[in-house]
């Protein structure tokens, strides 16, 4: 049986009427709970010290994507995507009733239309009789997702399409290598090291202009089920060679095969220019610009990064998500060390993403170097 809270109604059968009562009960309490979460977000970001936003998780064992409950609410009442986010086809996955837990499968819409990049399913807790949610219980942010980019630069410009792990280790717990395993990878699986410089997870041995994409020939992505593709993601601590932890995330489409892809199929910036990109390098003031960009039909933007660097390892950043409708996005970066001395730049990317309907992504990656 499965709840809609924002018609009130529930769809499907009970085949088991044990504690059935009691399991109406419960569903109805956990269905409330997210929808108080639903209102809180309607209009505007509720403050992270919210009581009626705290009431509802239980902050002695939450854990989230590798975040504990602080962390959780510093992002989620900061991100502008969160404005009008509601949740429908709440169901109990399981449920212990001596131990009080749960575990709830949910889908989530963000201003009416699915998320394709929402979690799978939140743990929860009773406490003297009210349900709290515990998160995924994920010791590091895990995401395996279908990608395909379009890379430009001075050189030919080079379309890629595979598979993107996005890990980090989110809430510090020296993650230091996962292993991914499934279709259309090596035997061993792919191996990613903590780069703790790009916070996140690159993939071993690999060309850091892919970073943690995995490029895959036709023929390997012509092996991968058409939705819903298991991956096994192996996590290891420290020099341990025991997993510390293994999840299983499922794609949501296959990638894109190369012949079905053109420049028309990406994002296009439309300002800086690559040449304007090249200007930058050997400068170290301050960069005070707007990014512009169009987007091919059936496209969402997604998520935009500008990054620029010196050879020493020195790098500044900015990093936004986008709302549906944005064109353009102002920003001002400045090159300064850790130690707060201005650097003189070597490098630039400017990353654009957008996703298509069934929740691909499709990027531009604009790079320049000396």
């Amino acid at each position: 049986m499965t709840s809609n809270i924002a018609t009130g109604t529930y769809t499907g059968a009970l085949t088991d009427t044990t504690n059935v009562a009691t399991g109406m009960t419960d569903i109805q309490s956990i269905s409330a709970g997210f929808k108080q979460f639903s209102d809180l977000f309607a209009t505007s970001l509720p403050s992270e010290t919210n009581a009626t936003l705290r009431g509802l998780f239980d902050s002695a064992t939450f854990l989230d994507q590798g975040q504990n409950l602080d962390s959780f609410l510093s992002e989620i009442t900061t991100d502008k995507e969160m404005i009008g986010i509601s949740f429908t086809n709440i169901s109990i996955q399981s449920m212990d009733v001596a131990k009080g837990t749960a575990t709830v499968a949910f889908t989530v819409l963000e201003n009416g239309k699915v998320s394709l990049d929402a979690p799978v399913a939140f743990y929860m807790i009773k406490k003297n009789g009210k349900w709290y949610m515990q998160g995924d219980q994920y010791i590091v942010g895990t995401d395996i997702e279908p990608v395909a980019e379009y890379h430009v630069t001075s050189a030919t410009p080079q379309i890629i399409t595979g598979i993107r792990f996005n890990i980090e280790d989110r809430g510090g717990l020296n993650v230091t290598k996962a292993v991914v395993k499934g279709t259309g990878l090596p035997v061993d699986g792919v191996t990613l090291i903590n780069n703790v410089a790009y916070d996140e997870f690159q993939i071993q041995s690999q060309n850091q202009t892919f970073g943690n994409l995995y490029p895959l020939a036709d023929a390997d992505i012509a092996k991968i089920a058409d939705t819903g593709e298991p991956y096994t993601v192996e996590l290891y601590i420290g020099t341990s060679t025991t997993p510390a932890a293994t999840y299983t995330e499922k794609l949501v489409k296959r990638p894109y095969l190369s012949t079905e892809l053109t420049a028309d199929s990406f994002p296009k910036v439309t300002s800086p220019t690559a040449t304007e990109l090249y200007a930058l390098l050997g400068t170290n003031a301050d960069i005070n610009d707007s990014i512009t960009w169009t987007l091919p039909s059936g496209l969402t933007n997604d998520w935009l990064s500008v990054w620029v660097g010196d050879n020493a390892g020195n790098t500044a950043r900015f990093e936004a998500g986008l709302l549906p409708t944005e064109t353009s996005r102002s920003l001002v970066l400045s090159p300064v060390t850790s130690t707060g001395q201005r650097f003189t730049i070597t490098w630039g990317n400017i990353w654009l993403g957008a996703h298509d309907s069934y929740g691909r992504q499709l990027g531009i990656s604009m790079n320049a170097w000396q």
